[in-house]
């Protein structure tokens, strides 16, 4: 066997070296970026379960958060409407979250059409709701999101 054949053959097995090592390399990407997809969507789903444990952890906050859905603003004190709003301000912020996962490409479609359709019902069924998109312009990329998105109600909450 002459230097030229050793050599070629050395050139195939580096070759096929780097081809594995490429295939390898991209399935444990893709590994990595589905356990990022998967943590993502957990973090997601805790900020909503933490939201509503917060809304209903007891008999006067679940009393409050009920005032959204009950129109029963003329009887509630000034504290009351406060904590409402941050409330809604905990539900917006997590909303927002969940937007720019959908917009960085961690969220799918058919998963933020249905949160967005609930975003919108939420916003547009009460008057706190209209209210509070009118007087919180810093969700308005979440506000723009939605406003395409008005099919069924997707959740029921009273």
């Amino acid at each position: 066997m002459n230097w030229d054949a050793i050599g070629a053959i050395g050139e195939v097995v580096g070759a096929l070296s780097v081809l594995l090592t490429l295939i390898y390399l991209a399935k444990q990407i893709k590994d990595n970026s589905n356990l990022l997809t998967i943590s993502a969507y957990q973090t997601a789903m805790d900020g909503y379960n933490e939201i509503a444990a917060k809304f209903f952890e007891d008999e006067q906050v679940a009393r409050i958060s009920g005032n959204l859905f009950h129109e029963n603003f003329s009887s509630m004190s000034s504290m009351d409407e406060y904590r409402l709003n941050l409330m809604w301000r905990a539900y917006m912020n997590q909303n927002l979250k969940m937007l720019r996962m959908h917009e960085l490409g961690v969220l799918p479609e058919r998963d933020w059409s249905r949160i967005a359709n609930e975003i919108s019902h939420l916003v547009s069924s009460t008057s706190f709701g209209k209210a509070y998109r009118k007087e919180n312009p810093f969700f308005n990329d979440v506000w723009e999101a939605i406003d395409s998105y008005q099919g069924d109600r997707v959740s029921r909450f009273v």
